[in-house]
């Protein structure tokens, strides 16, 4: 009746469940200020482009925090993720549509 592996046991139960809870993040605060009608355009461009689901959530991340940030004009902003999009991502639809989606679906 040795009760030394019980809270080692209850630690890490408690451990899991703290990580199990932690992802758990309201989809709508994670887009960073863009609408939803763009981020779905997003999402279904870059499916239609990335098979690997780490990529494509990662391009979005990516895409998410940039075009979040922006302030003003943002032109240049979108030549830039324009740019990663084709070279570190390999998705040049997505790149070409980029700029009218984001005109015609964010503003």
């Amino acid at each position: 009746m040795d009760g030394a592996g019980e809270p080692e046991g209850s630690a890490s139960s408690t451990d899991e469940a703290s990580y199990a809870d932690g992802p758990e993040i309201d989809a709508a605060s994670s887009h960073s200020g863009l609408s939803e009608t763009f981020t779905d355009w997003l999402r279904l461009a870059l499916t239609q482009e990335i098979t690997d689901s780490a990529d494509l959530e990662s391009a979005m991340c990516a895409v998410e925090v940039m075009l979040g940030a922006v302030q003003g004009d943002p032109r240049e902003t979108l030549a830039d993720v324009a740019k990663m999009l084709r070279e570190d991502f390999g998705t040049p639809e997505t790149a070409v549509d980029l700029v009218q989606n984001w005109f015609s679906l964010q503003c």
